[in-house]
């Protein structure tokens, strides 16, 4: 692990020794975290307690690395190589050779990899020509071309007869998928290593004549793709994770933070389903089909929306009959049978929302927990038959990598289906 990198696992303290991780970072880090609305760790005396995000934070020179767990152990490079492959299973890293990315990861830091992915899909995009589209612009022309601007004309313009202020459309580079590019590469020119630095710089060359933008959650929202301008998508996405995650320290210009962070019960939802829509395929006997995010209106504008859907059909004495089965993935770590009483009610309102008769709380496997399953209790007003499963998947080998067939597993141990013989 090189030496400027700090690794901790979620849901536990980082400790100021004044050694690798100062009191200056310490400071600059809280400033932060408030600016985010508290959202990536607590703040005890001269210590941050993570919370269930993963992902690198860089301050100053320092890379803290913020691991996922769930085993008993301390095993950190088991974990950064599985948080590196759960980023790749649920499309947020993308590389074309695993063996090259690994053994970056050995001489690097997980951030590296983000950055690095970045610089090379910037790269390709040079090299395979930028695109050109159109886009709207307000200024002076010196022929009429487009929209004359009244009030404007006549304030810029009076004393200029050969002028003309229009509203008009211009075909070329400067649009706005390249304006943020330029806004992730000048970010990367300023707070990275050398090597990634210099790369930044390099490029910079061909989107400088580009016009500068304040980039915000606004601005990706505005973005569009096209049959034209799909390469750019994931480049576009690694620098919306650049830029909105980028905190400049604007009083003292030190201590700059870029940090990557996930939301790791987001990231485990994520895969799940993934997987699971991976072998819907192994169930086409019994119709099977995933859904993710399904919403429904629960109490005036609120709605309820499980994690995933799970619709089928059961051979019920030669008559087939639809069946729903709701998961909901919980990033937690349970030691015996005693899930929350906000999560059993959770799948009680979605049992009866979404008209299943069984719903399953799914959560990674750590002490060896069996399956359990448990029917709610009859109500007054809802005499229908539901139940509730807890559930546990182990995800991870001991050398870090992802356990395979994990989709068909879930599927078999919720609905009780057999897959088709291969």
């Amino acid at each position: 692990m090189p030496v400027n990198v700090v690794q901790v696992f979620e849901h536990s303290c980082l400790e100021v020794d004044e050694d690798k991780f100062t009191s200056k970072h310490f400071d600059r880090l809280v400033q932060y975290n408030e600016k985010q609305g508290n959202t990536y760790f607590n703040v005890g005396h001269k210590r941050l307690h993570f919370k269930s995000y993963v992902g690198v934070i860089q301050v100053d020179g320092l890379t803290i690395e913020v691991l996922p767990k769930a085993d008993v152990g301390d095993d950190t490079e088991k974990w950064q190589k599985a948080l590196f492959l759960l980023l790749r299973e649920t499309g947020y890293l993308s590389v074309s050779s695993l063996s090259n990315a690994m053994l970056r990861l050995r001489s690097s830091s997980l951030l590296e990899l983000f950055l690095w992915q970045f610089l090379e899909g910037v790269d390709q995009l040079v090299h395979q020509g930028l695109v050109k589209r159109y886009r709207q612009e307000q200024n002076n022309q010196k022929a009429l071309k487009g929209r004359l601007l009244f009030q404007e004309q006549i304030k810029r313009n009076l004393v200029h007869k050969e002028r003309f202020f229009t509203d008009h459309q211009v075909y070329d580079r400067d649009h706005l998928l390249h304006q943020i590019i330029k806004k992730a590469l000048i970010i990367l020119a300023g707070v990275s290593s050398a090597h990634i630095r210099s790369n930044a710089s390099r490029l910079l060359y061909t989107f400088g004549d580009f016009d500068d933008i304040v980039a915000t959650n606004a601005t990706f929202s505005k973005v569009r793709f096209n049959r034209k301008t799909q390469p750019y998508e994931q480049v576009v996405q690694l620098s919306k994770l650049i830029i909105l995650n980028y905190s400049p320290d604007l009083s003292s210009g030190g201590e700059n933070i870029l940090s990557i962070m996930f939301d790791m019960n987001q990231l485990f939802e994520k895969y799940v389903y993934r997987q699971i829509k991976k072998d819907e395929q192994l169930f086409q006997a019994n119709k099977l089909f995933v859904s993710g995010q399904s919403s429904r209106k629960f109490w005036s504008s609120k709605t309820i929306r499980p994690d995933i859907v799970i619709q089928y059909e059961e051979d019920e004495g030669g008559i087939k009959v639809k069946q729903k089965v709701i998961v909901d993935t919980k990033w937690k770590v349970l030691s015996d049978h005693t899930p929350s009483d906000s999560d059993l009610k959770q799948m009680y309102a979605y049992n009866i929302h979404f008209g299943a008769n069984h719903s399953t709380l799914l959560y990674p496997q750590v002490h060896g927990i069996q399956k359990l399953h448990e029917a709610y209790h009859p109500s007054d007003f809802y005499a229908d038959n539901h139940s509730c499963s807890l559930d546990f998947i182990d995800l991870v080998e001991p050398d870090g990598s992802l356990m395979q067939g994990v989709g068909k597993r879930i599927i078999e141990s919720v609905t009780g289906l057999t897959p088709l013989a291969s």
